[in-house]
């Protein structure tokens, strides 16, 4: 284990302290390049759950990809989803959410059209399309969830409940376009979530996978100094900074590194299991 600059004058022993609950990111944590659990990962899990720690997923997916892998998993504390707007349990109860403003989903639509963009809006449990371009169905490719096409997207709102997610889809410089121009005329309405290049996420504003880990932690009756959180990118750096112990993936970017107690290997190089396998070490009577 490799503690990050910020802790090499404090004592190491910050893994031997009790935890009760572990918040674990999907893509790019979870999962290697080939988007598989490695065996590794898989039995460095259940051994952890052994010593009597809560497991959750804290992903940007939905509901049914972060099931799938909780399944996999055998897990079954309820799951922090879109990028921490819902709180949902295993059987598909949303405990809590955050949805986006209704007035601020037809500015993006604008802004979408505008700039000729492929779309995509997540309310309830559908993923709502006017079409399948090649974005959206490398999107669709990669997840459990079933997308619902509709002719006039504003139409079918409008007998809808509100939305928990806007996603934008297309190139990296087209995304970096697209920030900017949604910092500029959304200001404080919307949070921007950035899990990948190709995709810009708009969520309710203030949310974040660290509220969601403190709400979570508060529900299960956990100190948050007992919380531990492992993530890879820029959305998962307010939920390690929240957690007792926060761990960076090798495979983060530095800003998500500089924020992290400890920083363990990649997800190509079985990165969880490391940091389990380390955890484990100091807990051994």
């Amino acid at each position: 284990m490799l503690f990050n600059k910020k802790e090499e004058n404090k004592n190491s022993n910050i893994l031997s302290k009790k935890y009760q609950l572990l918040a674990i990111d999907i893509d790019g944590t979870l999962l290697n390049d080939s988007n598989q659990i490695s065996q590794k990962t898989h039995d460095a899990l259940q051994a952890m759950k052994e010593h009597d720690i809560s497991i959750t997923l804290a992903t940007g997916r939905f509901y049914p990809d972060a099931f799938y892998f909780a399944k996999l998993l055998g897990f079954s504390c309820p799951m922090i989803l879109l990028h921490g707007a819902l709180i949902q349990s295993q059987e598909g109860e949303i405990i809590e959410k955050q949805e986006l403003p209704p007035k601020t989903v037809p500015i993006l639509i604008d802004i979408a059209k505008k700039e000729k963009v492929p779309f995509q809006i997540f309310h309830e449990d559908f993923l709502v399309m006017e079409e399948k371009t090649k974005w959206n169905d490398i999107y669709l490719s990669f997840s459990e969830i079933k997308p619902i096409i509709v002719p006039d997207i504003r139409e079918y709102l409008k007998k809808q409940k509100s939305s928990f997610a806007f996603i934008f889809l297309g190139t990296p410089q087209k995304m970096a376009r697209l920030k900017k121009i949604l910092e500029e005329k959304m200001n404080d309405s919307i949070a921007i979530a950035c899990a990948h290049p190709n995709l810009l996420e708009i969520i309710a504003p203030d949310v974040s996978k660290g509220k969601a880990l403190k709400q979570l932690a508060a529900m299960k009756n956990i100190p948050l100094s007992q919380t531990i959180a492992i993530g890879d990118s820029y959305n998962d750096i307010e939920m390690i900074k929240t957690a007792g112990l926060g761990v960076a993936m090798g495979n983060a970017p530095k800003e998500v590194k500089d924020v992290a107690d400890c920083i363990t290997k990649d997800n190509n190089h079985d990165g969880i299991a490391y940091f389990v396998s380390q955890f484990l070490a100091c807990h051994r009577s």
